[in-house]
């Protein structure tokens, strides 16, 4: 069975940075303690995946992924972003079976204040990303959150009174996102605790996950197995650290000892961060 009141939030620096002591406190689902931050500056959907054990291994009542915006930055197609996301709830359901999985959509954007040298990221692809991820959600056991429409002002961007950069929110503008897992927990919890649906009460199966593809290491650099260009940043070094070649100094925090994982890699290896990893995102 789930841990009671053990809800993670997995991603990256939207999550890890993030102000969600809404959910904490005495009368609140995530109990006094407040939900396990599993945020990480700069991952990946493939460095999540490469960690998802840690998250797994707490058996918790829900996990929340957003993820997929250095991705992106990174290059990654809207199909194939979607399809990483896929394989991420589908090992939480393989792995923690009782453990209700949240899908949140990407952020908008502030195209104003955006200053993220070398990516492609508008609104526009993220909507063409939120598509594809709305639409796989409805085929998995998933349980979908629009935390774009949560955001989104009249013109599809986020407003410029929440964010500094055009991509990460300000602390204060946590409030949405907080609201929004409010609803889904305390509906859970009108509903009685139970498995995710489609698994063990048949209302909804999984749709088949899609393999894609992972990168393999060829002398300094991290390549996809189907010749394509080779992995660098956050992506590479995820693959690096889940091939055990790192390990972290026991006792740090959760997000230092997969810091010091990242830095391990990139002096060692000589990978060096992407232009979104540069700015902490």
């Amino acid at each position: 069975m789930p841990q009671q009141d053990t809800v993670v939030l997995l991603g990256d620096s939207l999550t890890e940075w993030g102000d969600f002591s809404g959910l904490s406190g005495r009368a609140r689902p995530c109990g006094a303690a407040g939900p396990v931050n599993h945020g990480i500056s700069g991952d990946t959907t493939w460095g999540i995946l490469a960690r998802l054990h840690e998250t797994t291994l707490l058996n918790p009542s829900w996990v929340f992924v957003q993820a997929g915006i250095n991705d992106l930055a990174q290059g990654a197609g809207p199909g194939e972003l979607a399809a990483r996301l896929a394989r991420i709830w589908a090992r939480i359901a393989a792995d923690s079976p009782c453990t209700r999985v949240g899908a949140l959509n990407l952020l908008p954007l502030c195209q104003a204040k955006l200053d993220y040298p070398g990516t492609n990221l508008t609104n526009a692809l993220v909507r063409r990303v939120n598509a594809e991820i709305q639409e796989s959600a409805s085929r998995n056991p998933v349980e979908f959150l629009d935390l774009y429409a949560a955001y989104a002002d009249g013109a599809g961007e986020l407003s410029e009174r929440c964010t500094a950069d055009g991509l990460h929110l300000l602390p204060e503008s946590y409030g949405p996102w907080t609201e929004l897992l409010l609803r889904v927990l305390g509906q859970s919890r009108s509903d009685g605790a139970g498995p995710s649906p489609g698994t063990a009460d048949g209302r909804k199966k999984a749709a088949a996950v899609p393999e894609v593809q992972q990168p393999a290491w060829r002398g300094r650099a991290w390549h996809r197995s189907d010749g394509g260009r080779p992995c660098s940043g956050p992506e590479g070094q995820a693959w690096h650290r889940q091939a055990g070649a790192l390990a972290a100094p026991a006792g740090m925090s959760y997000p230092a000892r997969r810091r010091a994982c990242v830095l391990n890699a990139q002096s060692r290896n000589g990978l060096r961060a992407s232009s979104v990893r540069a700015h902490k995102s």
